[in-house]
This record gives C-alpha cells, sequence and structure tokens, in this order.
C-alpha cells in the first residue's frame, strides 16, 4: 500500500435483526492487506491480539514525506538510495489526432520487480507503455544525476523530474506529430 491508496472492507457475512442490531463481519487481515484487523478502538495494541468485534484498524507506521516523493497512478516515485523516493516524474501529453486527446501520463509500477531506479509511463492503456524513464547517480563522475528516458510514440508530452531533497527540477518535451528522440541527460539535476 502507499499513502492514497483506498481500501475497500468487504462484507463477509451480515445479518440484521429488526432495526435493534445484528452481525456484521468483514474479511481483514487476508489478501493484500494482511495488516488489517478488528478492533474495538485504536488503543487496543498489539492491534491483532486479541481481535476485538464490531470494528476495523488498520495498523500504520508514520513516514515523514515531507522530503520525499508520494507515489500515484501519476507520479513515479524513483529511488536514488533504496526506498528514499528521492525523484519524482510526471508525465503530461497532448495530441490532435484522434480529435484531440490529453491526459496525464499513469505509471506501470516496477517496484515490485525490483525497479527502483526508473519505470514506464503509458497514455492510452496500461497495456500500452508509452515511455521508459530511468535514473542514474553519476554524481562521482561529473557530480550530476542522469536522465535517460525513450519513448515509443509521435504524441506530444511533457517529463517532469523533481528532486525532492532539494527541489530542482527538470523538464523534457517531445512536440505533437514528431517521433520522440530518445533522451542521454547526463547533467540533468546537480547533486548535493
Amino acid at each position: 500500500m502507499t499513502p492514497g491508496d483506498t481500501i475497500t472492507f468487504t462484507h463477509s457475512f451480515e445479518q440484521l435483526s429488526g432495526t435493534s442490531g445484528g452481525q456484521l463481519f468483514f474479511n481483514v487481515g487476508g489478501g493484500s492487506c494482511p495488516g488489517v484487523f478488528e478492533t474495538a478502538d485504536t488503543t487496543h495494541f498489539p492491534l491483532d491480539q486479541p481481535p476485538i468485534r464490531n470494528s476495523a484498524a488498520i495498523l500504520t507506521d508514520e513516514v515523514d514525506l515531507s522530503s520525499s516523493c508520494i507515489p500515484s497512478d501519476n507520479v513515479m516515485c524513483v529511488d536514488d538510495n533504496p526506498g528514499d523516493q528521492r525523484f519524482e516524474v510526471t508525465v503530461s501529453f497532448h495530441t490532435s489526432q484522434g480529435g484531440g486527446i490529453s491526459g496525464t501520463g499513469q505509471e506501470i509500477p516496477l517496484a515490485p520487480l525490483g525497479v527502483i531506479h526508473g519505470g514506464l509511463f503509458w497514455f492510452f492503456g496500461p497495456d500500452n507503455p508509452e515511455i521508459l524513464f530511468k535514473m542514474v547517480n553519476g554524481c562521482a563522475l561529473n557530480n550530476h544525476f542522469w536522465v535517460f528516458l525513450s519513448a515509443g510514440t509521435n504524441v506530444g508530452f511533457t517529463v517532469n523530474v523533481t528532486d525532492t531533497t532539494n527541489g530542482h527540477t527538470r523538464s523534457y518535451t517531445n512536440p505533437d506529430l514528431t517521433a520522440a528522440f530518445p533522451v542521454q541527460d547526463t547533467s540533468a539535476l546537480p547533486c548535493p
């Protein structure tokens, strides 16, 4: 789970009698959300021992997001060091083709596959990636982070890259109806 994700509780059994009450059970603690437990309130610790019925709670960890990227469907967070989510990458696109279409590039998450220094974006469908993006730490060579991107499209787009630790940004643009050229920017963002 990432910040901003929606959590859905699924009823597994419901029995209500009249207006004075009944039973309501939730499918908690299973599937892709093993940290969800039934409890009376969030002051009951540990939340998973013993379960108390009639409500649900989620065991969470506090994370300082003030100096890191917050991932979402249209924000790719790229690590410099594992887990730091230092770089924020967003994409917007537009084309006159098909009567004119514009929107925000959607990330295809690759971190679960171990890809932490880059990823993919799609525009029109998740089965059709448009842009491959990656960051390289070139600080030891020329005191800069490097940006490489390759796009298999002739749609106009802008890729924005932000270093969340210092606010430095860099943008890359492709004009509409123009085959995108690869970007190999070895002086994209200065190292601190």
